[in-house]
């Protein structure tokens, strides 16, 4: 199994969990919006080029503080809002190995 029994109600609430659970009906694109399920809806025609403007803001950033960003934001999404804020804090993820070379280019 995927999770979804499990995973769903924490994303979408109890009642929308069960609506889905109980009735297998597909979910709109506006509704997935709505309940947070995914960032955006664009028109298909236009969905390779938001999908490229979106691969190209991600490409430009410091690899290494979105992956370690990826793997904060994963792990806090387990915990409980207290105990993410802790861990965040400790980890300092802006920190990345390349901090000081993406400072010196800021700066020049």
């Amino acid at each position: 199994t995927w999770g979804g029994n499990s995973n769903l109600p924490h994303k979408i609430g109890l009642l929308r969990a069960k609506d889905l659970a109980f009735t297998c009906r597909r979910v709109t694109a506006q509704e997935a919006l709505a309940w947070g399920l995914v960032s955006r809806v664009v028109p298909e025609a236009q969905l390779l080029d938001e999908a490229h403007a979106i691969a190209d803001a991600i490409a430009v950033l410091s690899r290494d503080s979105v992956a370690k960003q990826k793997l904060m934001i994963t792990q806090a999404s387990k915990r409980a809002l207290g105990e993410a804020l802790e861990r965040n804090v400790r980890a300092h993820p802006g920190h990345a190995d390349d901090m000081v070379d993406r400072l010196k280019a800021l700066r020049s």
